[in-house]
């Protein structure tokens, strides 16, 4: 079972060198085997179902995957995981959540009684304890790579500050956040690799330890083929003819 958001959350993997199916959260990459990480902060978590999980033809699996308020569920013939962390919500595309099954690596799988339901929700929760101080940390979810001549720069912070991002041509633009807030900034690129930097200061508050500056930079590269408006002609030899 697949989530994308971002760029890619496996709420139920199996891969062929692992017994166990697991539930895993990744975020952030912009390849499948999560290869290219350069300059952001990447996220991979990962629990496994205890119950060792038959691979072999013919095997069944019962699964089911419940969206609350509180977090992600997964079932796995009758065993339980959650994921609490609802932090990758605020960071969706385009405000949407798409849910599947999908397989890959020549697996061929059979899927059946497929049911979906939907519940009003009252409000994502923050899973926070309310009693221990926060360490103020933020998040760098967009790509690394781009087409068009404006990138979104994707941030999200544990706790209200200001955002400041600063573009390869030296302009700066700012954002006000709350906690939790994803900041969407439109950066002006080049062809080639473009270095954007941001600065994240932390409003001072009692529930924070600390409201000294978090200061880092991406190395975002735009490349584009063709000419724009043009077309593009894919040939199974690599060749102009049809």
């Amino acid at each position: 079972m697949y989530i994308s958001i971002s760029t890619m959350l496996h709420l139920w993997y199996i891969a062929a060198s692992q017994k166990t199916a697991c539930m895993r959260n990744v975020t952030g990459y912009t390849s499948a085997d999560s290869s290219n990480n350069d300059g952001v902060d990447r996220v991979v978590t990962k629990k496994d179902f205890k119950a060792a999980t038959s691979f072999a033809a013919d095997s069944t699996y019962e699964f089911s995957l419940e969206k609350t308020d509180e977090g992600y569920t997964a079932v796995c013939n009758g065993e339980e995981l959650k994921n609490t962390d609802n932090s990758f919500t605020s960071v969706q595309e385009d405000g949407t959540v798409v849910v599947g099954v999908m397989v890959s690596r020549k697996i061929g799988v059979k899927i059946s009684n497929i049911k979906f339901t939907k519940s009003e929700s009252k409000g994502i929760t923050s899973n926070d304890k309310g009693d221990d101080k926060i360490t103020p940390s933020g998040r760098v979810y967009s790509s690394n790579t781009v087409g068009a001549a404006s990138y979104e720069f994707i941030y999200v912070p544990n706790c209200d500050g200001t955002l400041k991002v600063t573009g390869s041509d030296g302009k700066t633009e700012e954002r006000v956040l709350s906690a939790g807030d994803a900041a969407r900034v439109n950066v002006s690129v080049n062809i080639g690799d473009n270095k954007i930097s941001y600065t994240y200061a932390p409003k001072a508050s009692d529930k924070i330890t600390s409201t000294d500056e978090l200061k880092g930079d991406v190395t975002v590269k735009r490349a584009t083929y063709g000419e724009e408006n043009g077309v593009l002609i894919v040939s199974p030899d690599g060749t102009k003819r049809w």
